[in-house]
């Protein structure tokens, strides 16, 4: 989580970064706070990163999707079989760059039709 809050304060200084300590709290946070976009590490304590997504689906109201990416350094291949299932929308492996992390905000915050700021911001 440090390394990741790291690279998110270097790449987005203006960006509000919340944090939680495992996957339940993962999901609480979410409901109290409606993130702009969610990195999730998929091994977590309480409830993994599968598990907190899952639930955090089920707390979005219709037709506003949060996008979940996962971060962890587990195999492309194993996340992605598993992504569709608990609605994660895309990947990050560790080790990654600050360029890779910055390249996925922006991807994902582009797409978002209620997310009113622009890219170039970043």
């Amino acid at each position: 989580m440090l390394l990741a809050k790291t690279v998110l304060s270097k790449i987005l200084p203006q960006a509000t970064i919340l944090e939680a300590g495992n996957g339940r709290e993962a999901v609480t946070v979410f409901s109290e706070n409606s993130p702009d976009l969610v990195f999730m590490d998929i091994h977590m304590a309480e409830m993994n990163g599968f598990e907190a997504s899952a639930a955090i689906r089920a707390l979005e109201p219709e037709g506003k999707r949060c996008p979940i990416v996962a971060m962890t350094a587990d195999s492309l291949k194993e996340i992605l079989e598993q992504s569709g299932k608990f609605g994660i929308d895309d990947c990050v492996i560790k080790p990654y760059t600050p360029e890779t992390v910055l390249r996925t905000i922006c991807h994902w915050l582009a797409k978002s039709p209620e997310n009113n700021r622009s890219v170039e911001k970043f």
